[in-house]
């Protein structure tokens, strides 16, 4: 059976809406459990919205058999922020059946150029923060625009996240406490 369009959209539990003007998604698509998740960032790299207002990074659920809303999260809304666009250089979201992943670029805590762990939930809004990890040189990143998340995430095992970006670095997260795994 086809399903028809559907407008992409809403907004975060906070009040703050999507601006399809302004948003572009960058990321693959991810398919868990019948839900297809994307990941958006800024249409115009780091520049705000066409009518001035600030950019956000968004995770987007849709269920794939209608197209029905399923989870919406706004890495920046909840702290009046913006940017911690999703980009990944065309690469996906990652999860491991219970959880989502992802690396953001730009914008300052709590969710600037970071890892982000998102529970997915039963209940409205579909999604939670579970952690994140924020490598200390963070605000070098920002500056310079080196964004860590320009490589995508990739998830080895169930556990480890293995991300990079423009500095050459690359970072790998246990999965369970979100720091940097040891050896």
């Amino acid at each position: 059976d086809l399903v028809s369009p559907v407008a992409i959209g809403g907004a975060d539990p906070s009040g703050v809406p999507f601006d399809g003007q302004c948003e572009r998604q960058r990321p693959g698509l991810l398919l868990n459990n019948g839900i297809v998740y994307a990941g958006f960032g800024t249409f115009s790299c780091d520049a705000g919205c066409p009518n001035g207002s600030p950019y956000h990074g968004w995770v987007l659920g849709y269920h794939a058999s209608n197209l029905s809303p399923a989870a919406i999260f706004c890495t920046s809304c909840a702290n009046s922020g913006s940017a911690a666009g999703i980009w990944q250089t065309g690469g996906g979201l990652v999860s491991d059946g219970a959880n989502l992943y992802f690396e953001t670029g730009n914008g300052g805590p709590p969710l600037g150029d970071s890892f982000v762990k998102l529970r997915i939930t039963s209940s409205w809004p579909g999604l939670s923060l579970a952690g994140s990890y924020t490598p200390v040189n963070a605000a070098t990143p920002t500056a310079g625009d080196t964004d860590l998340e320009s490589g995508g995430p990739v998830l080895i095992g169930q556990h480890f996240l293995v991300g990079g970006g423009k500095q050459g670095r690359y970072y790998v997260v246990d999965t369970n406490t979100m720091t940097l795994a040891q050896d």
